[in-house]
């Protein structure tokens, strides 16, 4: 689920001001990789997503997964746009929010390294961005616990989400943006490179042009996402897991 080519997904929980509920039991797996493959206008492949969770362990007194991400650009597109994203992120191993995240782009000859610390009990968050060679600090106020396009699919896998409308935050490239999304169970196959899936959860923001499959079955794989991205009109379909 990668912020330029997957910030598709974007959704944030209010843990003090409204959530979806957590799950009573986790499903991550610790060493889980999940790929992806992007296609634009959904027929042109030109994609891959690598995501793994590498670890779990304690960060500032608190038990978090650790995750990394890493998606390029192939074939047709690759010619056309060159850009790579590298994403590393440290997120709660209940609330799947993030503590810090560092991201490093590279498009065609230019480069990108973004980090961001958020502080939740001051409702701060530093970010710190350097871009050819210069350097950017400044402070973003948070309106209450955010997601991330990559802690986004985390998030959505270990809580029970009903079918009713969810107003939620999301962090994006030094913003956060409030976005409101419905909820629909599905039963109509899917037929992906992986798997078929029979069953999955539907969420859709209308109003931003975004829609993320979740299987309805133990590991609440993210199996698609339909975004619009700076390629243009994309599908992410998963494509393995190991």
């Amino acid at each position: 689920m990668v912020r330029k080519l997957i910030p598709c997904c974007c959704l944030a929980v209010l843990l003090c001001f409204g959530s979806f509920g957590y799950a009573n039991e986790s499903h991550l797996r610790v060493g889980e990789i999940l790929e992806y493959k992007a296609y634009a206008r959904s027929v042109i492949y030109g994609a891959n997503e690598m995501i793994k969770v590498v670890s779990k362990d304690t960060f500032s007194g608190r038990e978090v997964y650790r995750v990394h991400a890493e998606m390029t650009t192939v074939g047709i597109v690759k010619g056309l746009y060159n850009y790579t994203q590298v994403e590393d992120l440290v997120m709660d191993a209940e609330g799947f929010y993030p503590y810090w995240i560092r991201l490093n782009t590279q498009e065609h000859s230019k480069s990108q390294q973004e980090e961001i610390h958020f502080n939740y009990e001051v409702r701060k968050a530093t970010r710190v961005v350097t871009k050819n060679g210069e350097t950017s600090t400044s402070e973003i106020d948070l309106p209450g616990f955010v997601q991330d396009g990559l802690s986004l699919q985390f998030f959505l896998r270990q809580n029970r989400i009903q079918e009713v409308p969810h107003k939620i935050y999301f962090y994006g490239n030094g913003h956060i943006n409030e976005s409101n999304f419905e909820v629909t169970s599905v039963s109509n196959p899917i037929h992906l490179e992986n798997s078929t899936y029979p069953k999955y959860l539907q969420i859709t923001d209308n109003e931003n042009d975004i829609t993320v499959l979740i299987a309805e079955n133990r590991d609440r794989l993210p199996i698609l996402v339909k975004k619009i991205a700076k390629i243009g009109a994309i599908e992410m379909r998963l494509s393995k897991v190991n």
